[in-house]
């Protein structure tokens, strides 16, 4: 029996920040297509230009669900409807009959940014009133590297009980069967990044529990961006092979979470050997994950929890996220 979220995380549903909706390469120019996140329904679209928008999903008009047998025209959403054409502002701009276009024929919209092959929507709240995304995650230069791999899952969580692990170095030992990591470097943060380095200390752990011999040397650099997206940059020691894993949580209502994962490795000089490699670092990638998912899904959130004098980063991290909520969720 999996206990609901809601009674075991007691967090507020849904921060504040860019979250993943969809990857790039599943939406082409005038697909139209619905999204249930944030505890509603969306709209998301590609128009004939080629930019992804996101929009509620019912028409002011009579409450037509647009994802569902609407269509793109130009720059334009149409309801199936009556139909009615909605502008990349979410305004009414032309209806087949009728002479005056009501004032409240309009649609929520949602700020888009689509980069490193996803397309992002900046949630601030349930009515878009929060002022918009002050902030955008940087791209990442994937020129030099693979392509993308990626695995989704859908989980009993929250974004920020996730993004946790990024500042939680001991977990690695005992989950990912790698050496322990200790951090090497920050963390560093501001208002939209956390970043902190781990790097393998085989003897951070007591010796019976120190990984076996042989186990490889790794230089982990973990960066987070807002509330729902963090990078990682992966390196053994003493090999030129560098893998970037991206993992994108969106909460889907007050008891689910979609989580997206995306891996590329460095590309080498053989298409055929980057090809294996980047399966393989894949593989190895999505595996650790679903380790991590066994836990997400089953386990209780702290609100003060028995940290010891090598785990200050998530407590660091914990003060950090919660500027992600709404000032009385966070007092």
């Amino acid at each position: 029996m999996v206990i609901p979220t809601s009674q075991r995380i007691s967090l507020p549903p849904f921060p504040r920040g860019w979250f993943a909706l969809a990857y790039s390469a599943d939406l082409k120019p005038g697909d139209v297509t619905s999204r249930h996140y944030f505890g509603r329904e969306l709209v998301l679209y590609r128009s004939e230009a080629g930019e992804a928008k996101v929009a509620d999903a019912y028409c002011p008009h009579l409450g037509a669900h647009l994802g569902h047998g609407g269509r793109v025209e130009g720059e334009r959403l149409v309801c199936p409807f009556h139909g009615w054409q909605f502008g990349a502002d979410g305004r009414c701009t032309a209806m087949p009959y009728g002479t005056r276009i009501p004032d409240r024929a309009r649609l929520q919209t949602w700020e888009v940014l689509e980069q490193d092959g996803v397309v992002l929507v900046y949630w601030d709240g349930v009515d878009g009133s929060g002022g918009g995304a002050t902030w955008k995650p940087p791209a990442v230069d994937l020129a030099s590297f693979s392509e993308m791999r990626t695995h989704d899952w859908e989980l009993a969580s929250h974004p920020q009980e996730v993004m946790e692990n990024s500042a939680d170095g001991a977990h690695f030992r005992f989950i990912h069967k790698t050496h322990y990591m200790a951090v090497a470097e920050g963390p560093e943060l501001d208002d939209a990044r956390f970043d902190i380095v781990f790097e393998t200390d085989p003897t951070g752990v007591v010796a019976a529990d120190r990984a076996p011999e042989g186990a490889p040397d790794l230089r982990y650099h973990v960066i987070v961006y807002g509330a729902g997206m963090v990078y990682g940059f992966m390196r053994p020691a003493g090999l030129d092979v560098t893998t970037v894993s991206r993992v994108y949580v969106t909460p889907i209502d007050g008891e689910r979470v979609a989580m997206r994962v995306a891996s590329n490795v460095a590309a080498t000089a053989d298409a055929a050997a980057t090809t294996a490699l980047a399966d393989a670092t894949a593989g190895a990638t999505f595996d650790q994950v679903a380790d991590d998912v066994v836990i997400w899904g089953h386990k209780l959130y702290r609100d003060q929890p028995a940290l010891n004098e090598e785990e200050s980063a998530v407590a660091t991290f914990r003060r950090w996220y919660a500027q992600y909520y709404e000032p009385e969720s966070t007092a």
